[in-house]
């Protein structure tokens, strides 16, 4: 059974945005990774994070560098599946309750939906995690930097 990793962070600018960069991960100690899916959702207004090989592929592939990424996307391919998953997540500071769509053929028992919630829920917190924080100076402390 293969893992999962996600990776989200903020990227700045006219509209700041969370990627989100989910892959599998094989069992194996080649350490091989399997890109599913790569997203922008707008910080403030939120978004869709999904996987759909479909649909990703005819938004083209164009890999978003990470922070710790090596650049090099050459081995990753999409899967084939079609959808998957998808989840509709709030913008930074807004309640947010996901609301979660899967595809039936991927879901044989309660621990594949299980899954799928928990990485909904892992986007959703992420959006929260990646605001910048807030840097105020107590008057005591400004010289002791």
């Amino acid at each position: 059974m293969p893992w999962g990793k996600l990776e989200v962070w903020r990227e700045r600018g006219i509209r700041d945005s969370i990627c989100c960069r989910f892959h599998l991960l094989s069992e194996a100690q080649d350490g091989a990774e399997i890109l599913v899916s790569e997203i922008l959702i707008n910080a403030e207004k939120g978004g869709e994070f999904f996987i759909d090989t479909d649909r990703q592929l005819r938004q083209g592939p164009t890999p978003i560098p990470s922070p710790q990424s090596s650049g090099d996307f050459s081995a990753l391919s999409p899967i084939a599946g079609g959808f998957v998953m998808s989840c509709r997540v709030q913008g930074e500071g807004k309640s947010s309750k996901p609301l979660v769509q899967l595809a039936m053929r991927h879901v044989t028992c309660v621990e594949d939906a299980a899954i799928f919630m928990a990485l909904a829920a892992a986007v959703d917190l992420s959006i929260e995690a990646c605001k910048p924080f807030r840097r105020k100076m107590r008057i005591g402390s400004r010289h002791s930097l």
